[in-house]
C-alpha cells in the first residue's frame, strides 16, 4: 500500500507523462502512412523523384546522402503519441529541427493513454 502512495505521488511531480521514454517504433506503421500520403511537393524534384540532402558527420567527416523529408510524429512517442499513420507527417530536416526543440515538452498532444 505504501509502495503504491509512493508511485503515485512521484508520477503525480513528474512533468512528465507516465509513457516518457517508452518509444516501441514499427516499421510497418511508417511504411503504411509513405504508401498513404505521397511526398509532398516541397520534397519532391521536378522530374517527381525524392529530393536528396548531404550531411557530413562532424566527428567523423563522413558524408552520407538522404531524402530531403521524413515521416515525423506529430505527437512524439515520448509523449504518447501513437505509432499509427494518423500521427504521422511528412517533415522537411529543417522543420524537424525547429520541432525537436520543443517537442518533448508535451504541450501540444497531452498524454494519450
Amino acid at each position: 500500500m505504501l509502495t503504491s502512495l509512493v508511485v503515485a505521488a512521484l508520477l503525480a511531480a513528474s512533468p512528465k507523462p507516465p509513457c516518457y521514454g517508452r518509444s516501441e517504433r514499427k516499421s510497418a506503421a511508417v511504411r503504411e502512412f509513405e504508401k498513404a500520403v505521397p511526398m509532398p511537393p516541397k520534397c519532391l524534384t521536378k522530374s517527381g523523384h525524392p529530393k536528396m540532402v548531404t550531411f557530413t558527420n562532424a566527428k567523423t567527416g563522413k558524408v552520407t546522402k538522404q531524402r530531403s523529408c521524413r515521416v515525423d510524429h506529430i505527437c512524439a512517442l515520448a509523449c504518447c503519441g501513437l505509432d499509427a499513420p494518423q500521427n504521422m507527417q511528412w517533415q522537411t530536416y529543417a522543420e524537424s529541427k525547429k520541432k525537436d526543440k520543443t517537442e518533448l515538452q508535451c504541450k501540444e498532444c497531452g498524454p494519450k493513454l
